[in-house]
């Protein structure tokens, strides 16, 4: 296959579309009408045994000249797949999805899931009684690429699938539609001091005011928070971490709205909490004495607001303290995990650019690092789009296509491409980019709040391998559920026009 990935077609390109279970990719080629996929395209998946890979050069020809015949919007995938997979039943489970046997099985089955296509073409050297897969029509070609050429042709204009039909139905929907139901299944209480859930409820409360609820929602999160964690004496504890004390940077805007003090002391003590390091060479507490992305945001959300409440420039000080031991930013314009964890993992990229919006959000423009983190905010956005796949997510290793596809990151890279051009930073050279991230988002929650393929619990991991192994949330997750919503409430509250789509 790597020979034929090398041959120049300019209606096709190739792709790695998941990996065998050495981790090594596995290969495909996609067609596209345009660059990002919307649900409103017809869409079909062409599945070629590696036995026959011989056929794809010649398909790959014959079905551009087809496509170009064609005046509706396509998304096209031929996937060259192992014999033993496309002769599965597809039976295996997907709960241990990125562990276990059956690795090729289960990406080819996430590709039918995510990707909702029209039809799946096969074509096998073996004679095989597959009928569907993931509940997609199958047609099967036993040795003969015209036949291939034939379903193709057909399935162009045959009826949408169920699974397609689906995905149209969330697409097409508005951004007040989605917003309320994201807010209802997520940002309505805080059972846990941790970032997961506290952002979800700043997120909401956003929302409340650009939709102008925000009096009912007001009460209803004060209620329910005053039941919770944080309104006990000492909400954080001995020993908090950075991911704790972000748990409570909705606290100065529920008093605003509650015309009240009654929260603002929760994230005083929260800044409070950052202190300069005995040792010199390591970073503030608590910040991880390993310098990670994660405390780019969780030091940049607390103190960034305790500045804009109080003024002080102690709690400038404090960040740029651990800003200044920041040096995770590549030539490539992403950043590793850590230096121990030299990895581009995605919503390690995702902290660092939530952490650099932050500070460039709160941070006065005369001190002396905010020109060092505007341009590593530029250089990010200045490279990122051409890791972006056509579904408009970030792959769980920014920079490796075969690995899947990441709901957290995607949302926090659309707020944070947002809130650059609110602050005059961007241009409109990353609109693209944020329709895109919208397109993910709305095709990858459901009307119940239920996502696909959210990062599990990450900490600082000890080879590339674990990354790509890292288990992928599907169904009901709260960081994923406030990402979301803190994506959505720039999209309101900047009023960018989501709702018009931008081919």
């Amino acid at each position: 296959m790597s020979n034929l990935h090398s041959v120049k077609l300019k209606a096709w390109e190739p792709i790695d579309w998941g990996a065998d279970e050495a981790l090594n990719p596995l290969k495909g080629w996609l067609y596209k009408t345009h660059r990002y996929e919307t649900g409103l395209e017809t869409s079909l998946i062409i599945l070629i045994d590696e036995n026959l890979q011989n056929s794809v050069e010649n398909l790959l020809i014959t079905s551009a000249e087809l496509f170009r015949q064609h005046v509706n919007p396509l998304v096209i995938r031929l996937l060259v797949t192992p014999a033993s997979t496309i002769r599965s039943d597809f039976s295996t489970p997907l709960t241990d999805f990125y562990y276990g046997d059956n690795i090729s099985e289960k990406y080819l089955t996430k590709q039918v899931l995510n990707n909702a296509p029209d039809a799946i073409i096969i074509l096998s050297d073996s004679k095989l009684s597959i009928q569907s897969i993931a509940g997609v029509p199958v047609h099967l070609c036993f040795k003969d690429e015209s036949q291939v050429i034939v379903q193709v042709q057909t399935s162009l204009t045959s009826p949408r699938s169920e699974c397609r039909k689906e995905l149209y139905s969330k697409a097409k929907r508005s951004s007040v539609e989605l917003v309320e139901q994201i807010t209802n299944s997520y940002g309505r209480d805080l059972t846990l001091v941790n970032y997961t859930q506290g952002v979800g409820i700043y997120g909401h409360l956003l929302i409340a005011e650009q939709l102008n609820s925000i009096s009912e929602v007001g009460r209803e999160l004060d209620s329910a928070l005053s039941q919770g964690p944080l309104s006990v004496e000492n909400p954080f504890g001995e020993n908090p971490t950075g991911a704790n004390l972000a748990s409570s940077i909705w606290a100065y805007e529920l008093s605003k709205h509650l015309n009240s003090d009654k929260w603002n002391h929760l994230l005083d003590v929260a800044a409070n909490m950052y202190k300069i390091n005995p040792d010199p060479s390591l970073p503030p507490i608590p910040c991880d004495p390993i310098v990670r992305t994660e405390d780019m945001f969780y030091s940049a959300a607390v103190l960034g607001r305790a500045f804009e409440q109080h003024g002080h420039s102690s709690y400038l000080d404090m960040l740029d303290a651990f800003y200044e031991m920041v040096d995770l930013q590549q030539d490539n314009g992403l950043f590793w995990h850590s230096k121990t964890s030299p990895y581009y993992w995605s919503r390690g990229n995702g902290f660092a650019i939530l952490g650099l919006s932050q500070y460039l959000t709160y941070v006065p423009s005369d001190r002396y690092l905010y020109n060092t983190i505007r341009e590593q905010f530029v250089n990010f956005f200045q490279t990122i789009s051409k890791y972006q796949d056509i579904s408009g997510g970030f792959h769980e290793i920014i920079d490796i296509p075969a690995t899947y596809i990441e709901f957290t990151s995607t949302c926090i890279i659309g707020f944070a491409a947002l809130r650059g051009k609110y602050l005059g930073i961007l241009n409109d050279s990353v609109d693209e980019l944020i329709h895109g991230a919208w397109y993910f988002l709305k095709n990858r929650i459901d009307t119940r709040g239920n996502v696909t393929d959210a990062c599990f619990n990450t900490g600082l991991q000890p080879d590339l391998e674990s990354y790509y192994l890292r288990p992928a949330v599907t169904g009901q997750d709260d960081r994923s559920g406030s990402m979301a919503l803190l994506f959505c409430s720039e999209v309101l509250r900047t009023g960018f026009s989501v709702d018009q789509p931008s081919q």
